[in-house]
């Protein structure tokens, strides 16, 4: 095995970049764009070299045939094909079986089983045993306080075995130990393998295997940043992986003060590659507050990071009361399509067209005592999305009876969404763009940034009781969560005694 060239990439040092340079380099030293095999843990940071490297080298999706995940690369490989793996009919018919109910969920992104049922517990637990490489009972005796009963479990494993047997399926992990197994290379001479740090076990095997048949290799991560741990990874790993190591040591997005917040965090972790690396060339700015509520966010770009998700709950609220626009995935409070329904009610009232589909939107707010016919929503619904219509040809076809402001003719609006509205347009928020604020875990905002980020400090009795037992694993993901700030970070005093100490 040839001895890896390893990139440590502290946060905001442009590790991707300086991996497409690496591309670069071996394109102008002959090397093909297609003998080079880019690897990354999820689809969406392969997509993103792929893309960056054909914006920037003048490629084509085909001259990139080998940026792809570990599972992509393993399922071209084993000449696999889609009936051959199992897909949701087969889990759901599995779980019948089992008489099990499944949601086809994994963990939560903060670690945590919010929402999942049994039976997605049991089969997560399953394969995270495979992907950890050890015994099924030794992982089970691992988990904390789960509820999950060993003969259930068992149960499960044997089932899940016979399932696949009978009906020649396999499942992405299996597809990983097949190539390992037997496994061919693609025809590369470099490996560039990103987001080392979150590899689990299983998938670090399969890069020694890919190392072993390709003869170049560049390992790029950050062991600081790992925090997905209790997804499988294994950062101990990248750790201990001997090699040529180079740290980048300019960071493009953490100013100084914010840096020292996250030396302090850093000198926590005790099982830790030393890194050296400069701040951005600005001070920066360093705030504490007692709660949410005191922060004004009516200017530039704000991450709202909670540890757990019920955190996220105060977010929201303090952004509804403000008028702020903002993107939440959890959220249901506000719709994307009651604003297109707002903003185009009023292109309707000034004589402009609008297309069918948002007339749709419009009529599921109208009310038949406020401004449309009996009858007519039923009609509209069979239009052509695409089709343009006017107010005149709504009033006089449609059964469209008002003209009033949208505030009183979309009278189905709930009472909330409404008023939140109306101090959002008087704020003069823009819907039709990016959100300017966006909500998120912790471990959903991983790899994202802002100008400013506002920290909760408290956490789910759970994760204070898991931090306690892995401080080290804590200690990363509060590192993670202070390094997204590219100017401001506010910190919120905790209200419990379940709380990190920033």
């Amino acid at each position: 095995m040839n001895e890896a060239n390893i990139l440590f990439g502290p946060p905001g040092t442009g590790k991707t970049t300086t991996l497409l340079s690496v591309v670069n380099m071996k394109i102008k030293d002959g090397i093909p764009p297609d003998q080079i095999c880019f690897i990354s843990f999820t689809r969406k940071a392969a997509n993103e070299a792929k893309w960056r490297a054909m914006e920037r080298f003048k490629l084509t999706d085909e001259q990139l045939p080998w940026f792809r995940t570990l599972h992509s690369l393993a399922f071209q490989q084993m000449g696999m094909n889609k009936n051959s793996v199992m897909g949701l009919g087969d889990w759901i018919k599995l779980s019948q079986i089992l008489n099990l109910t499944i949601t086809y969920k994994t963990l939560s992104d903060d670690g945590t089983f919010a929402g999942q049922t049994l039976g997605d517990r049991l089969f997560f637990a399953e394969n995270m045993a495979r992907a950890r490489m050890i015994p099924l009972k030794e992982y089970w005796e691992s988990l904390p306080n789960e509820d999950i009963l060993w003969h259930e479990l068992e149960r499960l494993a044997a089932a899940l075995e016979q399932y696949k047997i009978a009906h020649n399926k396999v499942d992405f992990t299996d597809i990983i130990h097949m190539f390992i197994e037997s496994g061919q290379a693609p025809g590369c001479q470099v490996l560039i393998v990103d987001e080392a740090q979150d590899l689990s076990p299983l998938q670090w095997r399969m890069v020694e295997r890919l190392r072993e048949l390709i003869p170049e290799s560049y390992v790029a991560g950050d062991d600081d940043q790992a925090i997905f741990r209790w997804a499988g990874a294994d950062v101990d790993h990248l750790i201990k992986l001997p090699g040529q190591q180079t740290v980048l040591g300019k960071s493009f997005r953490v100013p100084k003060k914010v840096q020292e917040v996250a030396n302090t965090i850093t000198k926590r972790i005790k099982y830790r590659v030393e890194k050296e690396w400069d701040a951005r060339d600005e001070d920066g700015v360093v705030e504490r507050v007692t709660d949410v509520s005191q922060i004004d966010m009516s200017h530039g770009t704000w991450l709202l990071l909670g540890r757990n998700n019920f955190l996220l709950d105060k977010y929201i609220d303090h952004c509804m009361r403000s008028g702020y626009v903002f993107d939440c995935p959890r959220d249901t409070t506000v719709k994307r399509e009651s604003f297109i329904a707002i903003r185009d009610w009023e292109k309707l009232r000034n004589g402009q067209e609008i297309f069918a589909s948002s007339v749709k939107l419009i009529y599921d707010l109208i009310s038949v005592r406020v401004g449309i016919t009996y009858g007519f929503k039923g009609k509209v619904d069979t239009l052509p999305d695409r089709r343009l219509m006017t107010m005149t040809e709504l009033r006089e076809q449609f059964g469209l009876c008002t003209t009033k402001p949208w505030n009183e003719a979309l009278d189905k609006m709930p009472d909330m969404e409404r008023a939140y509205f109306v101090e959002a347009i008087r704020k003069g928020e823009k819907f039709d763009a990016e959100p300017r604020i966006k909500i998120s875990t912790i471990h959903g905002a991983k790899g994202g940034e802002a100008q400013n980020v506002v920290i909760q400090t408290d956490m789910a009795y759970r994760t204070y009781k898991e931090m306690e037992l892995s401080p080290d694993d804590e200690h990363r993901v509060w590192y993670v969560a202070v390094t997204r700030a590219k100017h401001r970070l506010v910190i919120v005093s905790p209200q419990t005694n379940l709380s990190y100490d920033i």
